[in-house]
């Protein structure tokens, strides 16, 4: 059995800008930014890392990012986009 508990305060949520690995914040629209891998196969999995938290990020802030897997400096990698 559950004790139902009455005025005890809701502890604030956190927001997403602390601790992020990625620099989400402090981007403008059309600002980017490139997170480097191993291989195109590496590629893909830090895409889906990266769409992951924009997706996060995009929940509490509102903004939307875009990602591209290319071909940058002899290495692949995942380049983010803001968009709005």
């Amino acid at each position: 059995m559950y004790k139902v508990e009455k005025n005890v305060e809701m502890p604030l949520k956190k927001t997403f800008t602390a601790g992020s690995k990625y620099p989400f914040a402090e981007m403008d629209i059309g600002d980017s930014f490139f997170v480097p891998a191993t291989s195109r196969e590496d590629a893909k999995k830090v895409q889906t890392r990266v769409s992951a938290s924009g997706t996060k990020f995009r929940a509490v802030h509102g903004r939307r990012f875009s990602t591209r897997v290319i071909e940058e400096n002899d290495g692949f990698g995942v380049r983010v986009w803001r968009i709005e």
